[in-house]
């Protein structure tokens, strides 16, 4: 990641209602490409309990839906409810009953 990035970075937040871009503090970056340091994209659901905390401290103090807030992106929160397939029922293979003589 290069040095432009860690100081000009901005968090993109993929939501149901639209894709939010986060500017944070230069603190708040070097944690974000800490968190980023390996994945690109992170769902969710995988973030611990104060990972999110600080998510969310950043989205209440710098949130703006403005797609050209910046053209470096530290990362990316997918926040999208996860779609599962409904679960089938497994029917019980039939056996015939052998008669016994």
């Amino acid at each position: 990641m290069s040095m432009r990035t860690q100081l000009r970075g901005v968090l993109e937040v993929v939501t149901p209602s639209g894709v939010y871009y986060l500017t944070p503090s230069l603190r708040e970056r070097l944690y974000l490409v800490w968190m980023f340091r390996n994945f690109r994209n992170l769902p969710l659901g995988v973030l611990s309990e104060p990972q999110r905390k600080k998510i969310e401290a950043i989205a209440s103090k710098r949130g703006t839906p403005d797609p050209h807030a910046s053209d470096e992106i530290l990362g990316t929160i997918d926040c999208t409810p996860v779609m599962k397939k409904p679960v089938q029922p497994i029917r019980a293979p039939q056996f015939r009953q052998s008669a016994r003589v």
